[in-house]
């Protein structure tokens, strides 16, 4: 296969241009490629239309074949900077999520809603998940490594009892014909 590509457009980056624009309705929506000192981003993909108007997502990445066995999309970042940024600034309505995952194969039983690999070794300042709201004032933290924490799965919450109307932690196993423990503890340490 010949490695001379099917379209080329090239830019000087001292000039504050792109080297792609694609513009529809009148800059209501339009795609931006290869500007890599511009504050918006290297590529950029903008929509400002309202609910009426729009009825697919803004970036849509799809992958057809159910033979393929590599991912939809990889992002790898050599940077010291977040992997993936995201900010939601809209209001949540009751069903909605900052982040949906939605599992529809037939068998998803031998897979994984969300997968967090830390293959960085046994480091000391490391945490798995961590979930904040009002500024820490209530705190989970999942596969926790970092040395000055009280526990390596740690819920945490500082409200007052005006705040508050249900327990920091609750399990609940709610079929009457399962005869499996609600929650089992195993300590095979000296603590």
């Amino acid at each position: 296969m010949s490695s001379i590509p099917y379209f080329q457009q090239s830019r000087n980056q001292a000039t504050s241009k792109h080297a792609i624009t694609m513009d529809i309705n009148n800059t209501a929506a339009y795609a931006q490629m290869g500007y890599p000192a511009s504050t918006s981003g290297t590529f950029r993909f903008f929509r400002n239309v309202d609910s009426a108007t729009s009825a697919a997502p803004v970036f849509t990445v799809q992958q057809d074949n159910a033979s393929d066995d590599q991912p939809a999309q990889r992002i790898q970042n050599d940077g010291t900077g977040d992997g993936i940024e995201i900010e939601h600034a809209g209001n949540l309505t009751s069903d909605a999520a900052a982040i949906d995952v939605a599992l529809t194969g037939a068998n998803n039983g031998n897979g994984y809603g969300i997968k967090l690999t830390d293959a960085g070794g046994a480091g000391t300042d490391v945490v798995g998940i961590e979930t904040t709201k009002d500024s820490g004032a209530q705190l989970t933290r999942l596969n926790n490594a970092v040395t000055t924490s009280v526990a390596a799965n740690y819920f945490y919450r500082n409200y007052p009892a005006a705040n508050t109307g249900s327990p920091v932690v609750f399990v609940e196993q709610d079929n009457a014909g399962d005869d499996q423990p609600v929650q089992v503890i195993q300590n095979d340490g000296t603590g």
